[in-house]
């Protein structure tokens, strides 16, 4: 040590050579750091495409004619597929995949948001006939996957008493005398209108 508080040469060379490796494990530390995070967005971006392509090919996979019930299935919901006289075939598809959205949007199904690279609606009815049941009348729009056919002996089931084949917001009109709970379900296209009573 000099006076005046001066380091000698070899001071200074050893205390340099003792930062050396520290900065060099930073710069390590920092590259690693940017590996990471570009891999992460790289499955980010390879899930995210996997995801939008599932939901395009689900929509797509989708037929006029196709009958069952939505299940919900991760973010979204799946169509479980029924032939149209089973017991548990409660929708049936009347329009395949379209950007254009349905007359009835209460029975529309469409991927999430984060699923769709363009807009994808399948247009559905309920498929029912006089004398079927089914959980909640209620159950559309984003409760369309908890719409069910059901046992007309099941607590609070709702029994189909009309159908008419034409849109008909007044179907419940002739029997509301006679049923004191009743709900309607009314579809545009095509035409055809349920009046339904809690039994």
């Amino acid at each position: 040590m000099l006076l005046g508080g001066m380091r000698t040469m070899s001071e200074v060379s050893g205390n340099d050579r003792s930062v050396r490796p520290i900065a060099a494990a930073d710069r390590n530390r920092r590259r690693r750091r940017m590996i990471h995070s570009a891999v992460i967005a790289v499955v980010s971006a390879v899930v995210a495409l996997s995801v939008v392509g599932c939901g395009e090919s689900q929509a797509k996979s989708m037929h006029v004619g196709d009958c069952g019930y939505f299940e919900k299935a991760g973010r979204g919901s799946e169509l479980q597929r029924r032939d149209c006289t089973d017991p548990e075939a409660v929708l049936i598809v009347v329009r395949a995949s379209a950007a254009a959205e349905c007359p009835d949007y209460a029975y529309t199904w469409s991927p999430p948001s984060q699923m769709k690279s363009k807009p994808q609606n399948v247009c559905t009815h309920v498929n029912a006939h006089v004398g079927d049941c089914v959980n909640d009348p209620g159950n559309k729009y984003a409760h369309l996957d908890r719409l069910r056919k059901v046992p007309c002996s099941t607590p609070g089931a709702y029994q189909v008493n009309t159908r008419i084949e034409k849109h008909d917001f007044g179907v419940c009109a002739a029997v509301s005398t006679r049923y004191r709970d009743t709900a309607s379900i009314t579809h545009e296209q095509p035409p055809v209108s349920f009046c339904l009573h809690r039994v």
